[in-house]
């Protein structure tokens, strides 16, 4: 699919990252009548019949389908996309069985997941989320090595100097280290991420390059 969308900056160029802010753990759902229990069944599934599952994201190039994108990689499975309209359609195709599984944000998915109309098999972040203790890691469950989050970053225009950048940078992790701030964070299904200047660059440096492989491998354009 191509989307011609005039831009008229530069992201490398026209701004500067003044820390990390959060990560949002995602989670692999599957519908709660799904006959699959974890991620190894999904997997089995899909290795039998190449090709025959299918998974709901938001569109492509979407956070949800570069993840998913992610875990076939890092599985060697394979399955149809079935682009949806946003978030919720996504996860209503998969909590309505029309869809196999999908990989969504955790606060996407936690409504339908407490209702009982979705199963979570796993939680795509380092560690069990405090939200949902009872569903495993990926890292727990098969891919090794699997951990993807959907992130948010603070930035600044290029070219502010920096000791602002520094105190902007100070004060925001100062923040974002506050209980309450990492409180009101962690209900909402993600966890604080704070970060210095150079941490931030490097940071998104690997970010980027990790993005282009997944893009390359759906064969998104924009």
């Amino acid at each position: 699919q191509t989307c011609a969308l005039p831009i008229s900056f530069d992201p490398d160029v026209d701004f500067v990252a003044v820390t990390s802010v959060a990560a949002t753990e995602m989670t692999l759902v599957v519908p709660a009548t799904s006959k699959y229990s974890t991620v190894k069944d999904l997997i089995a599934a899909a290795k039998t019949r190449p090709g025959d599952l299918n998974f709901a994201t938001p569109g492509i190039g979407s956070p949800a389908h570069l993840a998913c994108q992610a875990f076939m990689s890092a599985t060697g499975v394979s399955a149809r996309h079935i682009p949806m309209k946003g978030s919720t359609e996504s996860v209503t195709a998969v909590a309505g069985a029309q869809v196999d599984y999908t990989i969504t944000t955790l606060s996407n998915a936690l409504p339908l997941i407490n209702s009982g109309r979705l199963k979570a098999l796993a939680v795509t972040g380092a560690k069990r989320h405090d939200l949902v203790r009872h569903v495993p890691t990926m890292l727990e469950s098969a891919p090794p090595g699997f951990v993807f989050e959907s992130w948010s970053s603070l930035f600044a225009p290029a070219g502010v100097p920096r000791d602002v950048l520094t105190l902007l940078n100070r004060e925001v992790v100062t923040i974002l280290n506050e209980a309450s701030t990492r409180e009101f964070i962690a209900n909402n299904g993600s966890s604080p991420r704070p970060r210095t200047l150079a941490q931030s660059a490097e940071f998104l440096r690997k970010e980027a390059q990790t993005a282009v492989e997944l893009v390359k491998a759906i064969g998104a354009t924009a």
